[in-house]
């Protein structure tokens, strides 16, 4: 078990999500109605080892929808598990004391997370995104599995992680 963790008691797609087993906090921008979007953008924030909120990545989710296309983009700002978000609000799970967050727990929780976003939108595409550093790329399917998980180099400061049905 992760932490804190439990999954939502209400889950509602627009400010919390469920994993396996924690509650995700998301704030959404855009398209809502099923099937509409063209493109979903899953954001992803960074370690912030500083400390601090985790909502720096919300304006960033809410600006790609008005400079892309407002008609056709769902974006949605994920907070990783045990971070906070705004005001008291925090994802449950294992922060991990903002070291080595990138457990296969943790990128299990998300992957499924976004699945489950997947599942009830049904963009045509999905895309997960890390604003920092180099990109975070992901894929968008739903799976409970892990096929692989690296962390590279630190000179890259970035992770990759695909999920597998």
């Amino acid at each position: 078990m992760l932490g804190n963790a439990a999954p939502c008691e209400s889950e509602d797609f627009e400010n919390r999500v469920s994993g396996v087993s924690t509650c995700l906090l998301i704030k959404r921008f855009g398209v809502t109605e099923t099937g509409a979007a063209q493109a979903m953008l899953i954001w992803l924030h960074g370690d912030l080892s500083s400390g601090g909120p985790a909502t720096y990545h919300f304006a960033l989710a809410e600006k790609a929808v008005t400079d892309l296309k407002p008609t056709a983009i769902l974006s949605i700002a994920l907070v990783r598990p045990g971070y906070p978000g705004e005001g008291n609000a925090a994802s449950t799970g294992d922060l991990n004391a903002r070291a080595d967050h990138y457990t296969r727990e943790n990128v299990t929780e998300i992957a499924t997370a976004v699945g489950k976003l997947k599942e009830r939108y049904m963009p045509s595409s999905c895309s997960a995104l890390r604003p920092s550093a180099l990109a975070f790329s992901a894929s968008c399917r739903r799976s409970a599995s892990v096929k692989t998980m690296r962390r590279p180099p630190s000179r890259a400061r970035s992770i990759r992680f695909s999920v597998f049905r």
